[in-house]
């Protein structure tokens, strides 16, 4: 009985594999050659109608990387929004912490070597295959795709980028000229200008839930305290801190941050307001 047992477990097991491979092969995709060799599968989503008003929208995983995960929730968003959806994804074997969501940013690395330089990439290539006549993109993350794009407003130069939502980002770089990076921009001052620019300049959302709280998620690095016990308190001191940043040295504060009353880490519970922030582009 019990190797029965055992026999039935296995072909279930291979049954499930063998859906997630076809699940695989299903979704649409196409593998993207960066420059620094690495080969990226970009996921990505169409409208059912294609117009030259077709929004183009970044979406970055979060710490498993479930792009597949992505493309299920966002499977209704497209004609939603009239947006094509890209979502890329960055493995953790090839990108990993210091790559993915720190943006492999440091005083040692070259700007052409941040990472956020292979987004602008791919919707360039893109949108030459597909024909899209969006000058722009948006770009959202949720936990670790929160802060590869919270430091992506930070950093980037980028003229592609039209509007960054980072929802529930574990860690942020505050703009503490004492502190080395991540953690603060010690070392990182050369880029300043562009840093006080983007505050005054770029459009940003940064959105935490309230009830994202729980200090022990074992994904929540505790190297990061100092900024908060949890996600929520650390999007709010953060936002307080860049806030006094930019007052300090003259320049508007453009960014916003939402309260999403209720709202854990949930990636799905955070869609909404997404959907809720880039419609309100429109009018």
């Amino acid at each position: 009985m019990k190797h029965a047992f055992r026999i039935l477990v296995f072909f279930c097991l291979l049954l499930f594999v063998s859906a997630v491979s076809a699940q695989n092969a299903d979704a649409p995709h196409f593998d993207f050659q960066a420059k620094d060799g690495k080969t990226i599968t970009v996921y990505y989503l169409l409208p059912t109608n294609v117009n030259r008003k077709t929004k183009v929208l970044f979406v970055m995983n979060g710490m498993n990387r479930d792009a597949l995960g992505n493309v299920k929730r966002f499977s209704e968003v497209p004609d939603t929004l009239n947006a094509v959806v890209l979502i890329p994804l960055l493995t953790r074997e090839d990108y990993k912490e210091s790559q993915y969501q720190y943006g492999n940013i440091s005083s040692k690395t070259e700007y052409s070597e941040w990472t956020f330089n292979v987004v602008d990439s791919i919707f360039i290539e893109f949108r030459k295959k597909q024909n899209l006549q969006a000058d722009t993109y948006i770009l959202f993350g949720h936990s670790a795709g929160g802060q590869f794009s919270i430091r992506t407003a930070l950093f980037s130069k980028s003229p592609y980028i039209d509007l960054v939502v980072a929802a529930n980002p574990g860690s942020h770089t505050f703009l503490n000229e004492e502190l080395d990076y991540p953690h603060g921009i010690k070392g990182m001052l050369k880029y300043k200008d562009t840093i006080l620019a983007n505050l005054s300049n770029r459009n940003v959302y940064l959105l935490a839930g309230s009830a994202d709280t729980n200090q022990d998620d074992p994904n929540l690095s505790k190297k990061f305290n100092e900024q908060g016990l949890n996600r929520f308190e650390r999007a709010i001191n953060f936002d307080k801190a860049t806030r006094d940043y930019a007052e300090k040295n003259g320049v508007k504060y453009n960014w916003k941050l939402i309260k999403m009353d209720g709202v854990g880490h949930s990636s799905s519970q955070t869609l909404p307001h997404l959907i809720k922030i880039i419609s309100s582009q429109e009018k």
